[in-house]
């Protein structure tokens, strides 16, 4: 029994896959298929990326029904040469082998990551609302509350944008909400047939407010002048 699984996705996922091998089941991508498609997930624990992709109505229903979790190293080696970055026939034993077979015939098998992939649908904003800033408590404190993100997060949600898109300057729209509270992540311009988000957790940085230096200020000579 075999399945359809997207090579450039399996790929790009690995942009949110953990490093830290004391959690080895982060340490990749988790493929849950189903009859019909595939979901696909990566997350490090401050990061997480999730994609859809149904099968067309017309193509063969997928068999390999399940959930694995592609170490790092093999998403990455599933690209199978150049020309093979689009899909693979995928399929697994009871023993976690899996086997990716690309349309050229290129084959490889692996272990898949002995674990249990956490439960990712519950860091994601359930429902979310677009904040509605307090105007007049932000002219009595002179700032709005936002979130603070990890630039290096921000980098990986551009990069795995472009893979995702092939576009090179892809970027990533943040649907900023409460601070504290992780955001959604939307990619426009991915295939329609395709459908991602990112889940970003905000950084603890500083709460210090900006305050304009007076040789930044437009203003600065003018209110001398008058104060003269």
């Amino acid at each position: 029994m075999t399945s359809t699984i997207n090579l450039k996705t399996l790929a790009a996922m690995t942009q949110a896959a953990s490093k830290e091998q004391m959690r080895i089941y982060l340490c990749g991508a988790a493929i849950e298929v189903d009859t019909n498609g595939i979901t696909y997930v990566s997350t490090d624990g401050h990061l997480l990326l999730a994609s859809r992709e149904e099968l067309p109505e017309d193509a063969p229903r997928n068999e390999t029904l399940g959930t694995w979790i592609i170490p790092t190293a093999e998403c990455l080696a599933a690209k199978l040469g150049k020309r093979d970055m689009g899909e693979a026939v995928f399929s697994a034993n009871k023993e976690g082998k899996v086997t990716l077979t690309s349309p050229s015939g290129t084959s490889r098998t692996f272990q898949a990551v002995d674990g249990t992939f956490p439960d990712w649908k519950r860091v994601v904003p359930q429902h979310y609302q677009r904040p509605c800033h307090d105007t007049e408590k932000a002219a009595n404190n002179g700032a709005i509350e936002v979130n603070q993100f990890d630039p290096a997060l921000l980098a990986k949600l551009a990069k795995f944008h472009s893979l995702m898109s092939g576009q090179r300057q892809a970027v990533p729209v943040l649907h900023h909400g409460e601070k504290g509270y992780p955001i959604p992540v939307t990619f426009p311009g991915i295939d329609a047939t395709c459908q991602a988000f990112g889940v970003l957790m905000p950084h603890r940085a500083t709460d210090e407010a900006f305050a304009l230096p007076a040789w930044a200020n437009v203003h600065a000579d003018k209110d001398e002048q008058l104060a003269a």
